[in-house]
């Protein structure tokens, strides 16, 4: 577990599939994640699978957007959450849609007394640096269902750095991954920014 504790709080600079491959069965809670569809990078099986396996192997839950076109790529879920976008919209083979399942594998797949739809605005204005960042609400409650306090979580497509963000704020230990060198350091600058807002408001409470 050397490793693992070596990069909490931190972005790996690399490839997710090289980083979990030195990771041992079921060492992170929950993985929470956004994969790079409709980029060209997941359009190889091979590709697809690798670090859904993986991700699988290590974590107790795993939960990620696949993107509608892609949900039949994936082994057959535990639950389908819908993200649900009001005023956002785009165009597809069976015309207009407002929503994206959230695929769910793991022993939390549905928590009682949570309805299985999620309203979360598009739009995060700090991270406009990044093409897809994910709503700090949508992840904030999928954190909070599919993780308990204590509980790792783990990010192998951090992206724009909101699974981190939204950690500071709960109070998670987490790690994460990301291929593009400009998206991790700008990720960890937002984490980090987060990190110490966290920790002021903190300083700030205690009496």
């Amino acid at each position: 577990m050397a490793f693992l504790d070596e990069w909490l709080g931190k972005v790996w600079p690399g490839d997710c599939m090289e980083f979990m491959r030195r990771l041992p069965d079921g060492c992170v809670d929950l993985t929470l994640t956004d994969p790079p569809y409709g980029v060209g990078l997941l359009k190889d099986d091979t590709c697809v699978f690798q670090w859904f396996d993986d991700a699988r192997r290590i974590s107790r839950n795993l939960v990620f957007t696949p993107g509608i076109v892609n949900v039949r790529e994936f082994p057959k879920a535990d639950w389908v959450l819908s993200w649900r976008k009001p005023a956002a919209c785009s165009r597809g083979k069976g015309g207009f849609n407002t929503w994206e399942p959230i695929l769910v594998y793991g022993t939390l797949s549905k928590p009682a007394g949570k309805a299985d739809e999620i309203t979360a605005h598009l739009g995060v204005p700090e991270a406009d640096w990044h093409p897809c960042p994910k709503p700090p609400k949508l992840w904030s409650e999928l954190v909070q269902r599919y993780s308990i306090g204590g509980g790792i979580v783990f990010d192998p497509f951090m992206g724009s750095g909101t699974t981190g963000l939204i950690c500071e704020q709960l109070g998670r230990p987490w790690l994460g991954c990301e291929i593009n060198p400009t998206y991790a350091a700008l990720a960890e600058k937002r984490i980090a920014a987060e990190r110490a807002r966290v920790k002021l408001d903190f300083s700030e409470a205690t009496p």
